[in-house]
């Protein structure tokens, strides 16, 4: 659920109609694990994936700054059905494996994306319609900040490599924005690092990240720190380009 409504929060920030790269890597991924029978069925369920999101993507603009975000009943349905399949093929790439229980995990020659967006449980829907509704209140003013262009989704960084791959959920200007589908307003100590860890990543200063946050989406609940006052809250005063060498120093070790 997590992976899925960051990438209908994607849609609605960002004019992108191709998928993340987790994403795509988990399609050409789940081809090459199953048996041979299945392969060309999961490949072209994949590909029929991706042309049904850019063309809905295409017609229905979510991203257009003119419009309020909002989508009929039925096309919100279709593109929260859209994001949670997608889900399932990034969830491939994460763990490298496919799980049993799951329509890729127990998918057949006969796999079509009908059958694969048929699979998606209306309580999923329903939970994502919901989650959209307050992101479009919650997240309003970033939206009206920043241009779809300025909207960056899954970035990858100069460093993503030194860690066996890293992308984040989405840069929003100058924030990097990660987004949590927890049924609790907490957070673990690894989920603060983790965030921090990627602004280290940006050994180039690529993005320009000047502000962190946190979108805890069950709650509609946007926080955010400058990077300064974010490594002080984690104990660490020195600059964020002084860190970053000592990151790349330090990985470039292992």
């Amino acid at each position: 659920m997590g992976a899925a409504i960051d990438h209908r929060i994607r849609y609605a920030l960002a004019d992108h109609v191709t998928p993340s790269g987790a994403v795509m890597e988990g399609m050409d991924l789940a081809a090459s694990l199953t048996n041979r029978a299945t392969r060309d069925a999961m490949y072209e369920t994949g590909t029929a994936l991706c042309k049904a999101m850019a063309d809905l993507i295409s017609e229905e603009r979510p991203y257009d700054r003119s419009q309020t975000g909002s989508l009929t009943e039925h096309v919100e349905d279709q593109l929260n059905r859209l994001c949670y399949a997608m889900a399932w093929f990034e969830e491939v790439y994460r763990t490298g494996r496919l799980w049993p229980g799951t329509p890729l995990g127990d998918a057949s020659p006969d796999l079509t994306i009908g059958r694969l967006l048929a699979a998606v449980p209306t309580y999923a829907t329903d939970d994502l319609a919901a989650q959209s509704r307050a992101a479009a209140s919650a997240l309003a003013h970033l939206r009206t900040a920043y241009a779809p262009e300025d909207v960056h989704p899954g970035p990858t960084f100069v460093g993503s490599a030194d860690v066996g791959g890293a992308d984040a959920d989405m840069i929003i200007g100058d924030l990097l924005l990660d987004v949590k589908a927890k049924a609790k307003a907490t957070l673990r100590r690894e989920e603060f690092y983790q965030l921090i860890g990627y602004a280290l990543l940006d050994y180039d200063d690529r993005y320009r990240i000047e502000r962190v946050g946190i979108y805890l989406s069950r709650f509609g609940h946007l926080i955010t720190w400058t990077v300064a006052d974010y490594l002080g809250l984690l104990g660490c005063q020195r600059p964020i380009a002084e860190l970053r060498e000592r990151c790349a120093a330090a990985l470039s070790i292992h």
